[in-house]
């Protein structure tokens, strides 16, 4: 007498379907992008039965977890990321070259909107004749390196270079912190920008007025201000003590803690690997039942 064996063979992606030219409203799904797949399989003693069963769920799987890839891999959202800093801040320069760079850099950084500001703890003094000045937390050479960074990210350059730029500059003073002249002339070639431009715009009235708006922009924090570098998340510029913590010290755990419903895979284990994993029962039994 034939065996039979009833299989659940899990959620497997399957496209929305088009209901345009369907005469009833397409079934209730838990999700647009799954459906429970339950096979029910008649065996027989055939090897060819056999055969054809074990091809076709082993089928079905490839689709599953190529289905699981492609969707762990596109972002659906992107957290907005704001970064208060300062260019020869010890922490801050760690922070940046440690931490987010490297971060931006991997996938994880489809998933973010990042905006930089360069400022920190300095300080803007406006004359009665309207020129600018600025006290800077680790003295005037400091105020030069704002105004270069101020003058890259307010340039017509792609971000991604920006931020190459800042990261190379950056490297350059945590091996140095004491250094006057700000490492322009070493980082512009590797990232895309000619030197004399960030240093005329640095030295000229637009590398003034980037960095009063860059300080008017950190005077806006409630709470203000009080340590560098100061992460914030989301676009309501709420300052939250513990989790700026937490993302300096930690900044890829914590920006993988805002990211809503499946985690990317450098989050976690993506989910095509777990899928499999699970699966795994599902091959095994196939290939004792082929064997009988």
């Amino acid at each position: 007498q034939p065996a039979s064996l009833l299989v659940a063979a899990g959620l497997l992606y399957t496209p929305p379907s088009d209901t345009r030219h369907s005469a009833s409203p397409p079934a209730a799904t838990t999700s647009p992008r799954t459906a429970l797949l339950v096979c029910c399989v008649q065996f027989s003693s055939s090897p060819t039965v056999l055969n054809m069963a074990a091809s076709s769920l082993l089928s079905g799987l490839a689709l599953l977890a190529l289905g699981a890839t492609v969707f762990a891999a596109v972002p659906n959202e992107k957290i907005p990321v704001t970064v208060y800093f300062e260019s020869y801040c010890p922490d801050s320069v760690k922070f940046l070259t440690k931490q987010l760079y490297p971060t931006f850099l991997s996938p994880l950084g489809q998933h973010m909107k990042l905006m930089l500001v360069p400022y920190g703890k300095s300080l803007t003094h406006k004359s009665d004749t309207g020129d600018y000045t600025f006290t800077c937390h680790h003295e005037e050479r400091e105020c030069r390196g704002n105004k270069a960074i101020a003058c890259a990210l307010k340039s017509s350059a792609m971000f991604e270079d920006q931020l190459k730029f800042i990261n190379c500059t950056s490297s350059i003073i945590a091996a140095n912190t004491k250094m006057e002249q700000y490492p322009i002339t070493e980082c512009a070639a590797v990232s895309n920008f000619k030197a004399f431009d960030i240093q005329s715009c640095a030295d000229g009235i637009n590398g003034t007025e980037y960095l009063v708006e860059y300080g008017n922009k950190t005077t806006e924090l409630s709470p203000p201000l009080s340590s560098v570098p100061t992460v914030i998340f989301g676009e309501m510029q709420k300052f939250v003590d513990a989790e700026n913590k937490m993302a300096v010290s930690d900044f890829r755990k914590t920006f993988c803690s805002k990211i809503s419903g499946a985690k990317p895979s450098e989050c976690t284990k993506s989910a095509a690997v777990s899928l499999q994993t699970a699966m795994l029962p599902l091959v095994a039994a196939f290939v004792v039942i082929s064997r009988l």
